[in-house]
């Protein structure tokens, strides 16, 4: 021991400087590439390379980074590695309590169905019923919903629906949800959407906006696109969407119901997670069966005060509308 203390007997190979200097070396190597790929995969360098480096570079230059860029986002074991340990620790938390000041409007499968459910004297009683037998129903089906729960005392309704063209049922049908929003626009939220068009010249980005949005002032408008990670859940929340520089910027579905609601909105930090309460129906759901047929309405909304002031969303639930997004749960 003390012969081996004071250097007169040489070290073991396992122990010796140049295998240790090939450790470190091996070991800083490893961390410096995990590290290149975590910074090539942040939003700010994504952005750069995909969107902004292709307008001031020759193709020749720009098409090879992006190709680069592409396959390293796919290469990077990171962020797989970083959901997994999100969705363990959203098992393991378990559920919470939801937000007891927002309801969801689903428009179901009962809904969709809603012609085959009801009596015929409920058909003659309530004519709305009868724009309800197939979809898209008309623009005058959502207006009537929407007034029924702000009548009720809703706080704000919000449409996850992107009403972005005419009514196909004619102008009668647009002035109808015209007249909702004349009546109740600062209190209603339309969706909208940003997408990637093809045309011959190339892809470009836009911006599908509501029909009433330019007639209405008042509305409030607010995106419903959302950010799937590589597992295609949606962790992400919408106000981190990583927008088109060339477009217009408004606010995300979330963002324009708080203004709606006066509510001041959170601080938000860049790519900040979405805290999920729990799975599916962790939040209070109502058809829209139950608020389109008076009976229903009476028994199961209690005349609609399940809404008052509450922020209500509407959106798609049905199986054929395939209106469906993967969550950690």
């Amino acid at each position: 021991m003390l012969k081996r203390f004071w250097g007169k007997q040489p070290l073991p190979a396992s122990r010796s400087p140049s295998r240790r200097r090939r450790q470190i070396v091996s070991i800083g190597g490893w961390t410096a590439f995990f590290a290149l790929l975590w910074v090539l995969d942040t939003p700010w360098v994504r952005s750069l390379i995909v969107r902004d480096l292709p307008e001031i570079l020759p193709e020749s230059a720009s098409v090879p980074l992006v190709s680069f860029q592409t396959f390293q986002s796919r290469l990077n074991p990171l962020p797989q590695w970083e959901l997994g340990v999100q969705t363990l620790m959203t098992f393991l938390r378990g559920t919470s309590p939801p937000l007891d000041d927002v309801v969801l409007l689903a428009i179901d499968d009962p809904s969709l169905d809603i012609i085959n459910l009801v009596f015929p004297e409920e058909l003659e009683e309530t004519p709305i019923l009868k724009e309800m037998q197939s979809w898209p129903w008309s623009r005058r089906v959502h207006a009537e919903a929407a007034r029924a729960m702000l009548d009720a005392g809703a706080e704000v309704v919000v449409f996850d629906i992107v009403f972005d063209k005419p009514s196909p049922f004619g102008e009668d049908d647009d002035r109808a949800f015209e007249e909702l929003l004349e009546d109740y626009g600062d209190r209603v939220v339309l969706g909208a959407r940003y997408y990637l068009a093809s045309a011959v010249a190339g892809s470009r980005d836009q911006l599908l906006l509501p029909h009433y949005a330019n007639a209405n002032l008042d509305v409030q408008v607010g995106f419903v696109n959302v950010e799937r990670a590589i597992d295609t859940a949606v962790y992400k929340l919408a106000a981190n969407y990583d927008l088109p520089s060339n477009l217009p910027k408004i606010p995300s579905l979330s963002e324009a119901a708080l203004q709606a609601s006066g509510r001041q909105r959170p601080r938000i930090f860049d790519n900040e997670w979405l805290f999920y309460n729990g799975p599916a129906a962790t939040y209070a759901t109502f058809s829209y069966q139950d608020l389109m047929v008076p009976a229903l309405k009476q028994v199961n909304l209690r005349g609609g005060e399940v809404f008052r002031d509450r922020i209500v969303i509407v959106g798609a639930t049905a199986s054929i509308l395939q209106d469906f997004q993967d969550t950690p749960w």
